[in-house]
């Protein structure tokens, strides 16, 4: 998971990519039944990122 955390921190701070597609990409590439646990991943790195508190 430490991986997802870090790819939303990286597509918050770099902005290269949108956070629509990567999420698109990780849903579609992630083992079937982690989808919603590598999403809910991704979405705290991209928060962190982005520097919002909860």
């Amino acid at each position: 998971m430490a991986n997802m955390v870090m790819l939303g921190f990286i597509c918050a701070i770099l902005e290269v990519v949108s956070k629509e597609n990567l999420v698109r990409a990780i849903l579609e590439n992630v083992p079937k039944g982690t989808e919603t646990l590598n999403q809910q991943a991704f979405e705290e790195g991209y928060r962190i990122g982005k520097g919002e508190s909860r």
